[in-house]
């Protein structure tokens, strides 16, 4: 796997992980990969799910996911269109952009901040530091 790819399928399962630790519950796992358009859906997710989860525990680690990535051929696409809006405004690459250069850039675009729009912006900046991270911005953005 590329190393590209690596990076969006873990900022895929950092959005995926809402409690944030650091694994996803079945739910969470089931509901990503429908998400990312895996081939077969929630039933193939599922099957993959029991053959991964060899210890029955429910819970989806990190080396599991990525063993999942590879069995079920989940497209990149969607993570990647994400990832290049989300560019525009990460001016350093660091996979953190500013909420005002995200702000700024929208209107720059023509894009009105109201409504839903500025609603899902300030999610994105739950801890009110002035900065989003790309997997928050893919969660909102993928609706996961």
């Amino acid at each position: 796997m590329a190393d590209q790819d690596v990076a969006d399928f873990l900022a895929a399962f950092e959005a995926g992980d809402k409690n944030k630790d650091g694994t996803l519950n079945t739910g969470e796992f089931i509901r990503l990969m429908v998400v990312l358009g895996v081939p077969g859906g929630a039933d193939r997710a599922r099957a993959v799910l029991r053959q991964i989860n060899k210890n029955g525990d429910a819970v989806v680690t990190q080396q599991e996911y990525f063993q999942a990535i590879k069995q079920l051929s989940v497209p990149t696409t969607q993570i990647r269109q994400m990832k290049q809006i989300f560019d525009i405004f990460d001016h350093d690459q660091t996979g953190w952009a500013s909420k005002k250069d995200v702000i700024n850039g929208l209107g720059e675009l023509g894009v009105p901040i109201e409504g839903e729009l500025k609603e899902n912006l300030e999610k994105l900046d739950a801890n009110k530091d002035g900065k989003i991270w790309f997997p928050d911005f893919l969660r909102v953005q993928l609706n996961i």
